[in-house]
Formats: C-alpha cells, structure tokens, sequence
C-alpha cells in the first residue's frame, strides 16, 4: 500500500519540477488530495484559495491551449476503445432523461430557461434542444452558454441561434467562479430551470460551484450532470498503472514518479480491485488506463506531448452522488452507463427538491 510521507516532492511535482512534466496533481479532485500528500484542512484558508485558483487557472490555460488537433485525437482514441463518441452519447442520453421531467417542471408553451455551464461547442443543448422538437413539445427557449473558452462561445452561440432560428443566444465567457461573484449570474441562477453540465463539472470548484447552487437556486431546477466517472485518480497507487504503461512511451518515468510517491514495489497487482467500490467503477478504472496510454501513443505518432493533462478531476459515480446529497439535490434518473457495467460515461439527473 501507497505511504505519502513528504508533501515536499509533491510541491515538486505540482511546480513542475519534476521530470514527469504533468501540468500538477493539484487538479486531481479535492476529496483525494490526502492520498496524494496534500493536506487538505491545513490549507483550507488563504492557503487553501491559492491553491484552488490554481487549480483552476491551470484547466483555464489548458483550455486556452487545446487545439482542435488535439480535440480530434481525444476523439479517436475513444473511438479505438469502442467508446463511441463518448460526450455526445452522454448528451443524447441526458437530454432524453430531461425531457421526460420538463412536462410537470414547465407548462407547455412557457419559457424554459437552460444555463449549459462549460458549454464547450454548445452540442449538450443542441441536444437538449433537439430532443424537445422531437417530443413536440413547444417551449420559448432563453439560452445561457457559459465557457472559458472564447473559440467555444462563438461556435457555441453559432450552432445554437442556428437551431433556434430566432432570437440570441446569451453567452458568458469566463470561469464559472468568476461568475458567481457577479450578481449577472446570480440572477440567471434565480430564473433558470434547467441547469447542464457533461464533462465539465470537475473542472470546476465544485465545492463552491454545488454551494451556490443549493443557496441560489430556485425550487424544481433539473440538473443535467455527465461525466468521466472512474477511480484512476483516488491515490498514486492506481495512477500507477497508467504511469507503468507510460514509461515504455519515456522510460524512466515509472522509477521516478515511485521515488516521489514513495511507492513500494510488488504487493500491487490487485490494488485498485480493493479500492473500488463497485464492478462499474473498477471496469471503468481499467478503462480509463487504457484511454490515456492510447492516447499517449496517439499524441507521440503525431508528435504532441503525449503527457497532456492525465491529471483531472474525475470522480467515481459514488463520489458525486455523496456531494450531491450533501448540498441537498436529489436524484431523478440514474446513473445511466453509456457502456453496460461500465461507469466510464456515467449520466445522472437531479434536481434541488427539499
């Protein structure tokens, strides 16, 4: 078993100065900063804020920096694993499970107001939208996309006034965090009925994010929620199965990420098997593995940096679904797996009934 004993080679590795070149641990989830040396209540304070902005100005850069190149490449390499289009299976799957809810949310004919927050190229309400045509159902839709990415916003904003045919698209370009300290979004949040989220939301401080949503939000919001949901990221032991799978990419990356982790040899073959909670969640750790050394190999043909973010904030479904009860949102529908017996893409809807 995996003893972190010195926070000191984290901070190492979180500056950048090891030779590993991941961008920082830091954006591993919150809920696992322990197991990975990092002491969370120590820094909870003034500490702890730098340290979150830091977090999340480093997903910022790396949106800033994605190329379509490497979108396409993500792409593919979920298509070599038989995932499918592994985003837009999980918004078809999300927008059919709000549609059978919007009925008794709103009265047919209404407005229906959707906050997509980390929009990306809007396809999660293109989604949405397509699914209440097909129903039928008729509604005056006011559209807010929220992204970092101002490249997203304008093919976002594009694909759907292009869809409506009429009337804007309202776009926010910035962190979500950001917003949330400006009344503009608070307003939004106070009117809005649908909320979306697929593959965004452990980008984000979702401790703060989940907070203002309980506090702000009207009663009967559905919220639309997908994501990457596996247990690669719990603790250095199971990254290291990817990290060993790397280091025939780079060797000598395996030897120095156990020197920093102060991982042990052997007694390791079934660790992550211990560590997951269900069969769902340790399918999809050995999924995920094998994404990101696809991906690496993908990156290295075409010669990109084939450590590009392994670190994220990825969750077990387990984990959401606790947070989600701690900030008072109930589940509706699901978790719906787009691969049988296998949480990799998981899709859930809630809402913020009492």
């Amino acid at each position: 078993m995996n003893i972190i004993k010195k926070a000191a080679q984290v901070s190492q590795l979180c500056d950048g100065k090891a030779p590993l070149r991941f961008d920082t641990t830091l954006k591993v989830s919150p809920l696992f900063w322990n197991a990975w040396g990092i002491n969370y209540h120590k820094i909870f304070g003034i500490k702890g804020k730098r340290i979150e902005e830091a977090r999340i100005n480093g997903y910022k850069k790396e949106w800033e920096e994605s190329t379509q190149e490497r979108l396409d490449m993500i792409v593919k390499t979920s298509e070599q694993l038989d995932l499918g289009d592994s985003n837009n299976l999980m918004n078809r799957k999300m927008a059919e499970e709000i549609v059978k809810w919007v009925p008794g949310l709103v009265p047919e004919g209404k407005e229906l107001v959707i906050l997509d927050i980390g929009c990306g190229s809007g396809a999660t309400t293109i989604a949405l939208l397509e699914e209440l045509k097909k129903s039928g159902m008729e509604y005056k839709i006011e559209s807010y996309l929220l992204d970092p990415s101002v490249e997203n916003l304008v093919i976002a904003e594009e694909s759907v006034e292009a869809f409506l045919g009429f009337g804007k698209a309202n776009t926010l370009y910035g962190l979500i965090e950001k917003f949330l300290e400006r009344d503009e979004l608070i307003d939004i949040l106070k009117k809005v009925n649908i909320i979306l989220s697929n593959a965004s939301l452990h980008h984000m401080s979702i401790f703060k994010v989940l907070h203002e949503f309980s506090r702000t939000l009207s009663r009967n919001v559905l919220f639309g929620f997908g994501d990457w949901c596996h247990g690669m990221l719990k603790n250095p032991g199971n990254c290291r199965f990817l990290i060993k799978e790397l280091d025939e990419i780079e060797p000598g990356i395996l030897a120095e990420y156990d020197r920093l982790f102060h991982i042990v040899n052997g007694k390791r073959d079934h660790y992550f098997e211990i560590s997951a909670k269900s069969p769902e969640e340790l399918n999809a750790t050995g999924t995920m593995i094998k994404w990101w050394t696809t991906l690496a190999k993908n990156f290295r043909k075409e010669n990109l940096d084939p450590f590009f973010s392994c670190f994220e904030g990825h969750m077990p479904w387990n984990e959401w679904e606790h947070l989600f009860t701690e900030f008072k949102f109930r589940l509706l529908s699901g978790p719906h797996y787009t691969i049988p017996g296998n949480s990799i893409n998981t899709v859930a809807l809630l809402d913020n009934q009492d």
